[in-house]
């Protein structure tokens, strides 16, 4: 299967060690759009179905590195095969699998297809906000990750082996709190129940990571802000504050460096037993100003994002169906 014969090329958005990542349209719905329209705007009729099919594809930057591809094929394959009802727990959905199951091109790299998620914005993006971040969300980053890497090794029998904040893609889902997406399965290998991985481990580095993003203080009237440790030697600690503190100190304690993967992995069902339900009850009752931050946070995310990838504008889109159909004309 040729990547040049069967999408047509819109934008880049970016290149990693192994291979680049960009957004494409199927050739069927660009051909099918332009067919309906003589000159195309995203006015058009049929160009939200157009919109819709824009996909992801990864491409290997060199043959030496298919296997990559192919292994990151393999990896998602076996994640979509089992079953997920857990609302916390998102990965990136292969499209087009149908037409190239490990197929090679003899002129091109391999590549796969993924759902395309815009804008392409990484948690990495988000911790470089500048913003404080409610606890409320560093707990929802926990409950998502650790949902994820369980999910992984319990039901599929697969270790990410790459969890890391660019890693990660933050979108917005159906409710008011962001998606946290694990991508890039590149380096994923199947585990069996006495394996031990590095997932637990690196997850909580991810999230102790926004925790140190969090302002710890509360407001005290005309007396201005005063910050938990102070309540703390008071003895003035509400339990949610009694939690949150305990939560970091267990970040701190699984993610020193002392600490080996093993360890980590081997105490994790302990720590999920213990803070999931702490976790869950905290992001629940999350306020509406802790939400108004979340969604600034996410937005000064978005921005920043942007200074390194422009997003895809509809008027990309007709700009690609148009290349294609000059192509068309000149190869007629």
């Amino acid at each position: 299967m040729s990547l040049a014969k069967n999408f047509v090329f819109v934008a880049e958005v970016g290149q990693g060690k192994w291979g680049s990542v960009r957004f494409h349209l199927p050739v069927g719905e660009v051909d099918e759009f332009s067919n309906q329209n003589s000159d195309p705007s995203p006015s058009s009729p049929g160009f939200d179905k157009l919109k819709k099919s824009l996909v992801a594809v990864k491409v290997a930057l060199k043959r030496k590195n298919d296997n990559i591809i192919e292994e990151e094929i393999e990896a998602l394959q076996s994640v979509e095969r089992v079953t997920n009802d857990n609302p916390d727990v998102h990965f990136p959905k292969l499209r087009h699998k149908e037409k190239f199951q490990l197929e090679r091109d003899p002129d091109e790299a391999s590549f796969l297809v993924l759902e395309a998620i815009t804008p392409p914005v990484t948690l990495e993006y988000m911790l470089r906000t500048d913003a404080n971040a409610p606890i409320p969300l560093v707990y929802h980053l926990f409950l998502s990750l650790g949902s994820a890497v369980r999910f992984l090794r319990n039901e599929v029998g697969l270790a990410h082996q790459d969890i890391k904040q660019d890693n990660i893609l933050v979108r917005q889902g159906p409710s008011d709190l962001p998606q946290f997406v694990l991508i890039d399965f590149g380096n994923a290998r199947a585990i069996k129940d006495s394996d031990y991985n590095k997932d637990c481990r690196t997850m909580l580095q991810v999230v102790c990571l926004l925790a140190k993003e969090v302002w710890e203080q509360r407001w005290e009237g005309s007396g201005g802000f005063e910050t938990v440790g102070k309540m703390a030697d008071r003895g003035e600690q509400r339990q949610d504050q009694v939690d949150w503190t305990g939560f970091r100190e267990m970040l701190d304690g699984e993610t020193e460096s002392s600490r080996t993967f093993t360890q980590v992995d081997e105490a994790f069902e302990d720590i999920w037993n213990r803070w999931k339900g702490v976790a869950q009850k905290a992001r629940d009752g999350r306020t509406e100003d802790e939400m108004a931050d979340i969604k600034r946070i996410c937005g000064k995310a978005e921005e920043r994002a942007a200074e390194k990838f422009r997003e895809v504008r509809d008027e990309d889109l007709i700009d690609a169906v148009k290349r294609h159909e000059e192509g068309k004309e000149v190869q007629g």
